[in-house]
């Protein structure tokens, strides 16, 4: 029998993978553009110095924004190059699965400490009446949906791995 054959559950384990995979690059670029957008010089048409809108503790600071940012930007740049390894390493039979269950389990931990992290901040600058509420509230929800998504990615690899 084929590999994928019979149930079925190694076709559908690698689309919730792919889908998983798609999912956090498009709330990672989403991420990357919102905090943008609160990184900002100008408030109110008055030039105030920078500002991070969203830290309601220190928005002269502007680190928690670097932080969003780099968290999202190096998600990007590691999930592509543990793409790379797993095509240049598919013949290998488990190397794959254990690169990605590796790579999940890590990214898992980075995107909770970020989703907390910014909730505490964010809901902080939220108490405290900061423009674009909307925008920063997103930024933390898809902290916590790429948070999910990483989580679920583990271990559906993880199944993936016992099924071969």
């Amino acid at each position: 029998m084929a590999k994928g054959s019979g149930k079925g559950g190694g076709t559908a384990l690698n689309i919730v993978s792919i889908v998983c995979t798609l999912a956090e690059a498009g709330f990672a670029i989403a991420i990357l553009y919102l905090v943008s957008e609160l990184y900002t010089d100008v408030i109110f048409g008055v030039v105030n110095g920078t500002l991070c809108l969203l830290d309601g503790y220190n928005p002269n600071d502007g680190g928690i924004c670097f932080y969003a940012w780099s968290v999202a930007a190096l998600s990007l740049m590691i999930s592509l190059i543990v793409s790379i390894i797993k095509c240049v390493t598919c013949c290998c039979h488990k190397v794959p699965h254990v690169v990605e269950v590796t790579f999940d389990v890590i990214a898992a931990i980075w995107w909770l400490a970020s989703s907390i992290t910014l909730t505490v901040k964010g809901v902080e600058a939220n108490s405290l009446n900061f423009p674009e509420e909307s925008k920063r509230n997103m930024i933390i929800g898809f902290n916590w949906a790429v948070f999910m998504l990483f989580s679920i990615q583990g271990v559906v690899e993880c199944k993936s791995m016992a099924e071969d």
